[in-house]
């Protein structure tokens, strides 16, 4: 791509590209929270990666979709309409994507109805790797230009290389 064409591809795409790199940095920041024993607290951002990443996968599908009609905070909607425009297999995550959306219910809402039924303890530190699972996929099937995906989203901001960081030094995440 030309310097222009990506610069109007990033005009075109403005809102998906800010919630992909939006998605990236809870996703990391998720991953630093549970590695560090921050359990409830990551979930919370996992989920919070998950919903945004999935709802910049929406824009990208489909620019004029109102993503703002889903209700907030539950994935297996936002899946859903993935699949349901895109034809994508991601009907594996559907169940991750209700516990996440739980898991975020109960940490964030101690008081809510869907702890009445559920325990908090069921939350853990151990499916890092489902959360890590789910994002990447997601991600991966993003159809994005080579040349864009490598200035947006986990990467550029793990490398420093970011089109929407403030900051152009590298970073190191723990």
């Amino acid at each position: 791509m030309t310097r222009e064409e990506i610069i109007e591809y990033g005009r075109t795409h403005q809102k998906a590209l800010l919630l992909r790199n939006i998605s990236a940095n809870d996703y990391i920041s998720a991953r630093c929270l549970i590695n560090n024993g921050l359990i409830a607290q990551g979930h919370i951002l996992a989920q919070q990666a998950i919903e945004k990443i999935l709802k910049s996968f929406l824009l990208f599908l489909k620019k004029d979709i109102d993503i703002r009609k889903f209700k907030p905070h539950r994935i297996k909607p936002l899946i859903d309409k993935v699949i349901e425009i895109g034809g994508y297999e991601l009907d594996k995550f559907i169940d991750f994507g209700i516990y996440l959306s739980d898991t975020y219910e109960l940490s964030r809402y101690p008081d809510s109805k869907l702890a009445t039924t559920t325990s908090h303890w069921t939350i853990s530190g151990e499916n890092l790797s489902d959360i890590d699972e789910m994002y990447t996929m997601i991600d991966s099937l993003i159809p994005i230009p080579v040349e864009i995906r490598e200035k947006n989203g986990v990467n550029s901001i793990l490398e420093g290389e970011s089109i929407l960081s403030m900051n152009s030094k590298k970073m190191a995440y723990y």
